[in-house]
Parts: C-alpha cells; sequence; structure tokens
C-alpha cells in the first residue's frame, strides 16, 4: 500500500501543476481580451479617484468645447450638463452664461476645474494649478487633450473672436431626468 501511495503523488502533483498553469493562461488571455475590448485608458481610469482625470471627463470637455466652438448649441440645448458652468462671447453678440463670475475667471463653490479659451489657445487650470494642456506644442495619439492650439491643430479662423470659459464641478452632482411630474396626478394625490 505504501508503494501505491508514492506513486501517485507525483502523478496528483504534476496534474495540479499543469491545471494551474492552464488557468492562469486562461486569466491571462480573458484579461487580455477584456482589455482590448475596453482599452487601456479606460481600464486605468477605472482606478482614478478624481473623475476629471478619466478620459471621459476629456473627451467630454472637448465635446463641449467643439460644439460651442462650431456653434451647435441651440436654445434648447445650451450645454445642458448640470456640472459645468460657462460664459461664452463672441465678438459683437451678449454674452451667454449660467456664471456671471466666469468672465473674471473666479470659480465658484464646489467648482475646481477651469478651462478658458482665448481665441487662439486654451489654458486649463485645476485645483489653482495650471495643467500643461500641450506639452511640446505638437498633437500626437497620446496627448492628453484634444484642443485646437498645437503646432499641427492650430485654431480655424472661423472660431478668432470667440471666448469661453467652462468650469466643472470638483464632486458632480449625478444626472437625473428633467420631467414635470405635477401634470400627471396619481392615485395618492389629493385632488
Amino acid at each position: 500500500m505504501d508503494t501505491k501511495s508514492k506513486n501517485t503523488k507525483p502523478v496528483l502533483a504534476f496534474l495540479a501543476f499543469f491545471l494551474g498553469i492552464n488557468l492562469l493562461l486562461l486569466g491571462l488571455v480573458a484579461l487580455g481580451s477584456a482589455v482590448r475590448g475596453i482599452g487601456w485608458q479606460q481600464m486605468a481610469d477605472a482606478f482614478q479617484s478624481d473623475y476629471q482625470d478619466t478620459l471621459q471627463f476629456r473627451q467630454t470637455m472637448e465635446g463641449w468645447f467643439q460644439r460651442i466652438c462650431d456653434g451647435d448649441l441651440v436654445e434648447g440645448d445650451r450645454l445642458t450638463d448640470n456640472n459645468l458652468l460657462y460664459y461664452i462671447q463672441r465678438t459683437g453678440e451678449a454674452p451667454v452664461t449660467n456664471e456671471p463670475s466666469l468672465v473674471t475667471g473666479t470659480l465658484p463653490e464646489g467648482y475646481n476645474f477651469l478651462l478658458t479659451f482665448d481665441g487662439y489657445s486654451v489654458t486649463i487650470q485645476k485645483d489653482g494649478q495650471t495643467v500643461d494642456v500641450y506639452g511640446d506644442g505638437t498633437y500626437r495619439d497620446d496627448s492628453q487633450w484634444f484642443l485646437p492650439g498645437y503646432q499641427n491643430y492650430p485654431v480655424p479662423s472661423r472660431w478668432y473672436g470667440l471666448t469661453f470659459t467652462l468650469a466643472a464641478a470638483k464632486d458632480p452632482a449625478p444626472y437625473i431626468l428633467e420631467e414635470d411630474f405635477s401634470a400627471t396626478p396619481t392615485a395618492n394625490t389629493p385632488t
């Protein structure tokens, strides 16, 4: 009996080792597929404690930037992001704003991110510190911001005369749909 158990121990050890290696490789393949599916940046963003350091935040700000510059905002669509304050001024037009103090670059309570476009380039301040938007001045695929003002991404001349400031909330409020619930009576509503 003693010799029989000694012969099976190496076989069981080899099988455990073999299965362990296969499970490890399978896990690595699954991780690789997940990373390829969502991307390295999105995966890194999952570990960010500050939402303003994420790719999604930068893309949101870049999207608003583009829409403001192209004049794609319609009256009912004027920067509907509740976590964003703005002051937009185009030469010869009245300013459009939801926070007049932004004209001076002053951040209201609860806001820590300030993007300013002077018609030619962008300046960003976060927590009172200036953010390096342009690096060495040349836009590359791995640049943090995709905003005009780089040597190889100049500001289109149609944007000259446009200046604006955007401020983002330090701790964003959750998004909820704005609906008028008062128009729909319920069974519990007194009449």
